[in-house]
């Protein structure tokens, strides 16, 4: 946990993991222990179609409770979809090939919190996405630590972030692990989140509201101050400002362990939201939400 200059709570959390209840190669106390043992705060355990219901001291870190339901094929084309649902009170009520609208309301239905799993894994067209936001969906994984081992190589989502928010699409966003082997996927991302208590419901209904940070390292946070876009963050050598605008001048930034970022957007050249990456000096990353200028 982190504490800002107004004295809010930011938890660090890992909101996608796996054990040996489904894929992963490790128990739930085991997955605890080591995500514990880094200075995470809370960690969700969400195994394939395998609810775990919270648990509030699971060895010394507030374990959220969880499942991952999918449906589609391989074929992005048709639509794959993977599914968080967490804080739920019990299992999702679907079965194995529901379709997505169906997997969100049941997550819903249980008084979960559907989120959104690795969209550039899964090719999410932002006409795919428009309907999930529809049914529910509150968030979705910017980065997702998994899906760059052996998988698609697709990790980062970003791009598909600025083609979302073109379409009007706005989600908080997460950083995960998806954690699976314990090896390359372990400890990589991570969300804060600046909730009031350190339980499910709090984190997600803070997720909800879009105070998240996702990042593999670097904290951020952008601010928008007269026509001016800040971004102050922990010291950075590179940033850079993306939006619907495809070039503008100050859209990439250097500097030398640099923690504050000045960036004019380009108003009337239709400039209507603003968002960062951050990378310090050892190549980790941040992603801020989304900023609208409207």
């Amino acid at each position: 946990m982190i504490t800002d200059r107004n004295g809010k709570h930011w938890y660090k959390v890992n909101l996608h993991t796996h054990t040996t209840r489904s894929d992963g190669h490790v128990s739930p106390e085991e997955a605890a222990r080591i995500y514990r043992d880094a200075g995470y705060d809370a960690l969700a355990i969400t195994d394939h179609w395998a609810w775990t219901e919270d648990v509030p001291d699971f060895g010394g870190i507030y374990l959220m409770g969880g499942a991952e339901y999918d449906t589609g094929t391989r074929d992005g084309r048709a639509g794959v979809f993977h599914i968080l649902g967490l804080g739920m009170s019990a299992p999702a009520d679907c079965e194995r090939g529901a379709d997505a609208q169906t997997i969100i309301r049941s997550i819903k239905e249980k008084g979960g919190y559907p989120i959104l799993a690795h969209p550039a894994w899964s090719l999410n067209r932002p006409s795919q996405v428009k309907m999930a936001v529809d049914a529910g969906v509150i968030a979705t994984e910017v980065w997702n630590s998994v899906s760059a081992i052996g998988m698609s190589n697709r990790p980062d989502s970003s791009l598909l972030i600025d083609l979302y928010a073109c379409e009007g699409i706005f989600l908080p966003l997460l950083a995960s692990d998806d954690t699976h082997y314990y090896t390359g996927d372990c400890l990589v991302g991570a969300t804060y989140v600046q909730a009031d208590e350190l339980n499910s419901r709090a984190i997600c209904e803070a997720i909800r509201a879009g105070r998240t940070l996702a990042t593999e390292g670097p904290i951020a946070t952008l601010t928008r101050e007269g026509d001016e876009v800040i971004l102050d963050t922990t010291p950075a050598d590179e940033v850079v400002f993306c939006s619907n605008i495809v070039w503008w001048q100050g859209r990439k930034q250097t500097a030398d362990g640099g923690t504050r970022f000045v960036y004019k957007p380009a108003y009337d050249e239709g400039e209507f939201y603003v968002r960062a990456e951050v990378t310090d000096r050892m190549g980790r990353r941040a992603w801020t939400n989304c900023l609208k200028l409207d």
